[in-house]
């Protein structure tokens, strides 16, 4: 697993920046991880413009595209929340 940050605001008009980071069990931020060891995923939304209901979550794939874990904040018990512009949603998985 590649850790880091990505900044995506291109990919949808209401998000102005998408932010990741993988951090090892000591919460530090880890360039790659082993099978076996546990991670924390740190991801946080910043709305360009309001955006209702917004909820963040991930996936893993294997090489087929074959979807092999999801969890949302959904899966976690957690209600979505409406964002005004220019304000973040940070949760960590």
């Amino acid at each position: 697993v590649e850790g880091g940050q990505s900044n995506t605001g291109e990919c949808h008009p209401s998000i102005e920046r998408l932010r990741y980071t993988v951090l090892d069990a000591d919460d530090a931020p880890a360039g790659a991880v082993d099978p076996g060891e546990f991670i924390t995923l740190e991801t946080e939304l910043t709305a360009r413009i309001p955006i209702t209901e917004a909820s963040l979550g991930f996936f893993v794939r294997d090489s087929n595209d074959t979807d092999l874990y999801t969890c949302t904040m959904d899966t976690l018990g957690s209600d979505s929340v409406d964002l005004r512009a220019g304000e973040s949603l940070r949760v960590r998985f």
